[in-house]
């Protein structure tokens, strides 16, 4: 084990030696593993989708029926848990705060895009049109989704739109 007295050299490699392959981590952070999509599918049914009951709902037959469209909508999609997990807790967020308003929505728009592009500079606009491309199908499966999304903020959210993005990318755009 190395302590704070030993010294390591990595300076550069000796005379006649051949520098090392470069490893996994030196690759772009964009690059896309073998694995990925694996690790980016929706679970293996509509019933694996955890939600609890958003705060305030009346827990009936017709809230029962809309939160099945919209598990079988995220399954259908192939969403995976996290993402789904991660857009429902800010949708809570938003219920417990109140719903927003439009200004406060505008507002909430331009936070998430100057906060996109504070992050990923040029490719902003990229990573938000990756994201409108997951977000568009899960709208057209079921619009109460999109109508969630846009109405509660959760779709101006930078570290939701990341996570659209990223299923897109490793799903080549699908």
């Amino acid at each position: 084990m190395l302590t704070n007295e030993e010294v390591v050299d990595l300076g550069m490699p000796q005379a006649g030696t051949q520098p090392a392959a470069p490893s996994p981590s030196d690759e772009p952070p964009t690059a896309v593993d073998i694995g990925a999509e694996a690790a980016f599918a929706g679970p293996a049914s509509p019933f694996e989708y955890r939600f609890d009951t958003l705060p305030g709902a009346e827990v009936d037959d017709g809230y029962m029926a809309d939160e099945q469209g919209i598990r079988q909508a995220l399954h259908a999609e192939g969403i995976p848990a996290g993402v789904a997990s991660l857009g429902h807790y800010l949708v809570q967020q938003a219920v417990r705060n109140g719903i927003p308003d439009d200004v406060t929505l505008e507002m909430g728009r331009r936070t998430g895009e100057a906060e996109l592009a504070r992050r990923h500079g040029e490719k902003a606009q990229e990573v938000i049109r990756q994201a409108r491309a997951v977000f568009s199908r899960l709208d057209k499966r079921n619009p109460a989704i999109g109508d969630m999304l846009v109405n509660s903020g959760v779709a101006n959210d930078a570290n939701f739109i990341e996570s659209l993005a990223r299923l897109a990318g490793v799903r080549g755009g699908r």
